[in-house]
């Protein structure tokens, strides 16, 4: 085997001896070319190829072989959980959080709840070589809710916390994981880290990678500020980031924290939330488009674009276009420019204000689309006219 191999390369060649491996199972790729699936196993290949990449040249092989048996017992450990206790195996379950996108993409058959718009909790079990996944089946063999698994794996991940950061004697302080692992990121859901620190509400809290989480108290703005540059360093490279939205809990729940337009954490975070959310577009359009047979749904699928004419320095736009007189997935940008009506553009909050019966949110998708219908009218273009549509 060549022990230099690109990211399809190493795919096919995973895909491969696994097949070899365990000729009783189909073992492919899906239609994205970036998972492997085989019965219920889903095997992410992006931090798969970055440890192979990272391994010298000469120890490449043996990393392969070494995946290959890791997969391997990943597959037993899904075919036989109903013999085991979940008193048992619970010192190895542990919370884990998900980018949105994954299971929306995905549909993985695995309980979650939603954390603020962009992220999932779920439950993992932890087998010490490999992580699998826990689902629904799983859930209903053991004999327990999803509510009591997440409860064992919050404590569980709550057990080997170590944080630092800095404590006031007058007020509260902030803090920053410090075990480095596939956890840290859910640790602002646990309490250790808001008694150690003495934050109150409002709480501030930021996990923008598997490996990174950052806590502060909501008003104290030059800790946010310290806190946001520490973990933006912190997640570079991160080859599953998260996504990169602080999130406040008012003491009611987490929800999307944002910061004052133009301040210093504004500016930070722009590009970043730009790029994430065009990313994860354009990774929605194409499975969209490629599994439009399967679900029998043949509506265009509109691009998300960067709006270069309109962002300036670290404000940055997006548009999207729409064929008004055909059925249209749009995905949710700053602006929407009308094709055959000379380029006509309105902002998205007038779009869903004036048009909001052409309008509605398309079904389980993320990041969120809205599905057209019906034949825009000139009464109705008049409308959107008169609140300050633009030619381009």
């Amino acid at each position: 085997m060549d022990s230099d191999l690109d990211f399809d390369e190493f795919a096919a060649e995973l895909v491969s001896r696994l097949s070899a491996k365990m000729p009783d199972k189909h073992v492919k790729l899906d239609s994205s070319g970036h998972l492997i699936r085989h019965d219920n196993a889903r095997i992410g290949l992006a931090s798969l190829f970055r440890m192979y990449q990272e391994t010298p040249v000469e120890m490449r092989q043996q990393e392969m072989d070494r995946f290959v048996d890791i997969l391997c017992q990943a597959n037993q450990y899904f075919e036989s959980p109903e013999s085991e206790v979940f008193a048992d195996i619970a010192p190895q379950i542990h919370a884990k959080l998900w980018p949105r996108s994954i299971i929306a993409v995905q549909q993985l058959p695995i309980p979650f709840c939603l954390i603020g718009e962009h992220l999932v909790l779920s439950i993992v079990r932890d087998l010490g070589d490999s992580m699998a996944t826990v689902s629904w089946d799983n859930i209903h063999q053991w004999g327990v809710t999803f509510e009591a698994a997440l409860k064992v794996g919050l404590e569980n991940v709550d057990k080997n916390t170590s944080l630092m950061g800095n404590k006031r004697k007058d007020g509260p302080g902030h803090c920053s994981t410090a075990t480095r692992d596939n956890y840290d990121s859910v640790r602002f859901l646990t309490e250790k880290p808001y008694e150690q620190f003495r934050i109150g509400f409002p709480r501030w809290a930021f996990a923008p990678s598997r490996d990174a989480c950052v806590m502060a108290q909501a008003d104290m703005t030059n800790d946010l500020e310290f806190e946001v540059e520490n973990v933006l360093e912190m997640a570079d490279g991160d080859p599953k980031p998260l996504a990169p939205f602080p999130l406040v809990n008012y003491g009611k729940g987490w929800e999307i924290w944002n910061p004052e337009p133009g301040t210093k954490i504004a500016k930070l975070l722009s590009k970043r939330q730009h790029d994430y959310k065009m990313s994860l577009y354009a990774e929605q359009l194409l499975h969209l488009r490629a599994s439009s047979p399967e679900r029998l749904d043949f509506v265009a699928i509109e691009h998300l674009e960067y709006d270069e004419a309109n962002s300036c320095g670290d404000l940055f736009r997006t548009k999207t276009h729409w064929e008004y007189q055909s059925e249209t997935l749009l995905p949710q940008a700053d602006s929407v420019v009308f094709l055959g009506r000379d380029g006509l553009t309105v902002s998205w909050t007038n779009l869903v204000e004036i048009l909001d019966g052409h309008l509605s949110p398309a079904e389980n998708l993320y990041p969120p689309r809205w599905r057209t219908s019906g034949l825009l009218s000139d009464a109705e273009f008049a409308k959107l006219a008169a609140i300050g549509i633009h030619p381009k």
